[in-house]
């Protein structure tokens, strides 16, 4: 498997379902990619890593709370036999 900031946006949706990963995990391998190459580069202006993780942590909640949605639906579901 690539490194997570090399996945599709599919594969990060699929990786995400799948629970393989959460949004914050890509987050912080983001945040240490950039880390590792921005002072070689030098081309981002108002990089705030802090506020890129809270959003991430909330993303993984989001999802989290989605998945266990989806579960209790199909555990209620008219159709389960």
């Amino acid at each position: 498997m690539p490194e997570l900031h090399q996945l599709t946006a599919t594969q990060l949706i699929d990786g995400y379902r799948a629970k393989t990963f959460s949004p914050y995990e890509l987050a912080d391998a983001l945040v240490k990619h950039v880390a590792r190459w921005e002072p070689h580069i030098n081309a981002l202006y108002a990089y705030q890593p802090d506020g890129f993780m809270q959003a991430a942590e909330a993303s993984t909640q989001r999802w989290q709370k989605a998945s266990q949605a989806a579960l209790w639906m199909v555990s209620r579901s008219p159709l389960k036999s």
